[in-house]
């Protein structure tokens, strides 16, 4: 595959997510048997840290991300938001300030960052 070939793919997987579509890999991949939603706590309080989806997989009973995935700072304010395929990062994944506003926005397909960007005051794309 020549390098041009391989950038208007890349070019193109960008555009389906940016255009709020779902990945393709997300539709092509087969679901797992059952999704699950974990909550973790900080030590010693009862300010929920991250919420996420998984599954357990087959062979090696570990849990796998798969799905949603939300995290919190100690004083409970929304600092990321992401979305997890078979235990890789898919999609847009938001970073948020204190104040929650979004500061970085990078997007992945299957684990591998696509594009990234952090937005100016005035909204726009940098």
């Amino acid at each position: 595959m020549s390098p041009s070939s391989t950038n208007a793919c890349k070019v193109f997987l960008y555009l389906v997510i940016q255009l709020g579509l779902n990945s393709l890999t997300a539709q092509l991949a087969a679901p797992p048997a059952t999704i699950r939603i974990q909550s973790e706590y900080f030590l010693g309080t009862n300010s929920l840290k991250c919420k996420y989806e998984y599954y357990y997989h087959a062979w090696s009973e570990q849990k796998v991300r798969h799905g949603r995935f939300s995290a919190w700072d100690t004083k409970g304010r929304l600092r990321q938001k992401a979305t997890y395929l078979h235990g890789k990062l898919d999609g847009i994944v938001l970073y948020y300030n204190k104040r929650g506003k979004v500061v970085k926005q990078v997007t992945y397909l299957l684990g591998g960052k696509v594009s990234a960007f952090r937005p100016k005051k005035g909204g726009q794309k940098s």
